[in-house]
């Protein structure tokens, strides 16, 4: 799930993001450009914090209700959610970096990936498809190769 929540900077405490950090056990790290900073925590969950004029954003991918429910508690109600869906080449990157990902079952793919069997289904048919292309991207090839056992 993906969701924006905005704040005022009087509500804003850069402790937020630090108490989010902490649950999950990560650390909050710097964007590029200096100001802005993000999350990243397992390979679906990112936050990133950015100061948008007169308010301040936090956007939110790969989140569970859960992780939805304890972030309304810190900055209160989204401005908006709604349902993810990865690419087909995130997809693949997500699936082959999963750590022992070659040693697991299809159901156990399913589970980690939060996917039922249609969707499973139409990412092994896009990610085919992408083979039969001339010179096929490695990720897709090896994300192929899990798949098809």
């Amino acid at each position: 799930m993906k969701a924006t929540f905005f704040i005022s900077p009087d509500s804003y405490s850069p402790d937020q993001l630090k108490k989010i950090a902490d649950k999950y056990g990560v650390t909050v790290q710097l964007e590029e450009d200096g100001v802005s900073r993000f999350i990243l925590v397992r390979p679906k969950l990112q936050i990133k914090e950015r100061k948008e004029e007169d308010k301040y954003s936090f956007n939110v991918w790969g989140a569970t209700p859960d992780d939805i429910k304890f972030f309304k508690g810190i900055w209160g109600e989204p401005a908006r959610t709604e349902a993810q869906r990865l690419s087909p080449v995130e997809f693949a990157q997500e699936l082959i970096s999963i750590p022992g990902i070659l040693n697991k079952s299809k159901e156990e793919i399913m589970d980690l990936m939060e996917l039922d069997d249609r969707k499973y289904n139409q990412y092994q048919r896009l990610i085919q498809n992408q083979l039969r292309r001339p010179n096929p991207v490695e990720v897709f090839v090896k994300a192929a190769k899990i798949l098809n056992r």
